[in-house]
């Protein structure tokens, strides 16, 4: 692998980290858009800036996360030239695919380990409150599906990789054409 390549895993690795970490405002958007609804009497925002700064920075860091995943040559053509100017091979084990798969199973691992719990209480709470005839389900809910979604991101993640790698490094000819031959 050239340095070229490294940078590359690593602007892509830290843009679906970023996206991961997006996800954790749509908690505040959902309480936002939904919580109104979700009373018995009406529910006024008094100021809406609460709300459209959670839009903005959603928006923003959606926006670099996308940059760092699917513009990742862009960026790397802005760098110094002099940062690929030992264009020497770096030696690892395995081809940018199976690199990236790695990280990618990694991340889904990690997205699992921190939002199964969540998952599974915010469940528990949703059955006591049922058993108890609440009729407000309150905050928990929207967390709720909000780990919801990221438990499926990272099946997304862990199942999906190989997809997913290939995607973004495309092998030619069958092969890697940054891997190195070993005789």
């Amino acid at each position: 692998m050239k340095a070229r390549n490294v940078y590359d895993l690593l602007f892509k690795a830290i843009g679906i980290f970023i996206f991961i970490y997006s996800l954790e405002s749509l908690k505040s958007l959902f309480i936002y858009l939904f919580i109104p609804y979700s009373f018995e009497q009406p529910f006024q925002l008094e100021n809406y800036s609460d709300l459209l700064l959670n839009l903005l920075y959603f928006l923003i860091v959606f926006t670099i996360s996308y940059f760092f995943v699917f513009k990742t040559d862009k960026i790397l053509n802005k760098l110094p030239q002099n940062t690929f100017k030992n264009e020497e091979d770096i030696d690892f084990s395995g081809n940018t695919q199976n690199s990236f798969r790695v990280i990618l199973i990694s991340f889904g691992v990690y997205l699992m380990i921190t939002e199964f719990p969540i998952f599974i209480s915010g469940i528990i709470r949703q059955v006591m409150v049922v058993q108890n005839n609440a009729d407000d389900f309150g905050f928990d809910r929207y967390y709720l599906w909000i780990a919801l979604i990221r438990l499926v991101f990272a099946f997304f993640l862990i199942f999906g990789s190989k997809t997913i790698s290939s995607y973004f490094f495309k092998e030619t000819n069958g092969t890697d054409p940054n891997k190195k031959e070993v005789a």
